[in-house]
């Protein structure tokens, strides 16, 4: 057996030591960030989205986290809020895919491509809000508070394996995100009056059709949030292993 100089194995041990040592600070710097209370419905559907990726794509975003959630934050729904401004999204979203798959292949910028994935997800979310003429700001900015407070009681609904899709074109994808919002706006008008109720009182009814649209609004935007990633890392030949087998 090889045996090391005795400086040797003691550099090696304290090195060892440190490595172990700031994975488990990392760790639980991690944990600390994703266990902060009050976050924000566009920050809980981007987390979620992160279990169903590939394990290479998963690691580049966790080590630029905080690049990550500025991205995330950096774009307000304000301007999106009318019918015509989210076919302006959908441009907008498609661009930014492109530009996304430009940082990340031949040379990548990771922090810069972390940083426009997080842009993505709100992109993504922003998409498959309700939609109508008469919406306000009011109402939309209720319906992201009333689902981020919720979201730990909505079931999460896979309703595709990703890898078996990824063959989609992103402008399918854009359709069919349009086709049930289409569907989901008119269910929200349904539930329109009960939005009064539910911003005077305390408590959450989990069979309201409020609750319901918001779960499906939480589970399609999972979903179609860790489509358009994967299919970001794909263009740009990210490896694709370590996804989760999800029937």
């Amino acid at each position: 057996m090889k045996t090391h100089p005795p400086r040797l194995a003691k550099a090696t041990q304290y090195l060892f030591a440190f490595s172990a040592l700031f994975g488990f600070a990392c760790g639980l710097a991690l944990a600390a960030v994703e266990d902060r209370p009050n976050k924000s419905l566009q920050l809980q559907v981007a987390e979620k989205s992160l279990a169903l990726l590939p394990a290479a794509l998963r690691e580049v975003v966790h080590r630029h986290r905080e690049s990550f959630e500025r991205g995330i934050n950096a774009l307000s729904m304000d301007v999106f809020l009318l019918p015509s401004a989210r076919t302006q999204l959908e441009d907008r979203l498609l661009e930014r895919v492109r530009l996304t798959v430009q940082m990340l292949d031949a040379r990548p910028r990771f922090a810069e491509a972390v940083n426009s994935l997080g842009s993505i997800a709100s992109m993504v979310l922003y998409l498959n809000l309700p939609e109508g003429m008469d919406v306000t700001k009011e109402d939309i900015q209720f319906i992201l508070d009333y689902s981020a407070q919720n979201a730990g009681d909505f079931p999460l609904v896979v309703y595709d394996r990703l890898d078996e899709n990824l063959g989609q074109s992103l402008s399918d994808s854009i359709k069919a995100i349009r086709t049930r919002r289409a569907a989901l706006s008119e269910r929200f008008w349904m539930a329109y009056p009960e939005m009064g109720s539910e911003r005077l009182g305390n408590r959450t009814n989990p069979r309201s059709l409020l609750f319901g649209i918001c779960s499906l609004l939480f589970s399609h935007s999972i979903n179609d949030l860790a489509s358009v990633w994967c299919h970001v890392w794909k263009a740009a030949n990210g490896d694709m292993a370590g996804m989760p087998t999800i029937r």
